[in-house]
């Protein structure tokens, strides 16, 4: 949302590049993350132990825990962008910088507690989710 209603609309009017360039850009990045689904969701499969498909023990448990390695990747990825974000807001000004940390551990805090549960439904021990967590943050 951010990126299409204030981002775009301020490269334009800035004109630091041609609009055939912010358009590419833009396409090429709605691309990319609709692809990156599109790989999540064909890469996730719903066969159970017990389902008459003769899986092996603890198949339930390794699918999982992949799925849990996907959330502490996307999870770093995401943690980084928010500190260039920081940065970004300090460099600018002071208070703004301020400002912008604060809101970021407000939505932070949610964030990191659902992708704890996340960890311990892939079926990472508590201490374990807890630092692979901390580790991505």
């Amino acid at each position: 949302g951010t990126s299409l209603l204030n981002v775009l609309p301020e490269a334009f009017e800035n004109r630091s590049a041609p609009p055939q360039t912010l358009f590419a850009v833009l396409l090429g990045g709605l691309l990319f993350f609709w692809l990156l689904e599109k790989v999540e969701l064909y890469r996730h499969v719903h066969h159970h132990e017990g389902d008459g498909h003769h899986h092996h023990h603890h198949f339930d448990a390794e699918q999982a825990g992949r799925g849990g390695l996907t959330v502490l990747v996307g999870d770093g990825i995401h943690n980084f962008c928010d500190g260039a974000i920081i940065a970004a807001a300090f460099l600018a000004d002071t208070k703004l910088g301020f400002a912008t940390a604060v809101a970021i551990v407000a939505h932070e805090i949610p964030q990191e507690v659902g992708d704890y549960i996340v960890l311990l439904n892939a079926g990472f021990s508590r201490a374990k989710a807890l630092l692979f967590n901390a580790l991505s943050g």
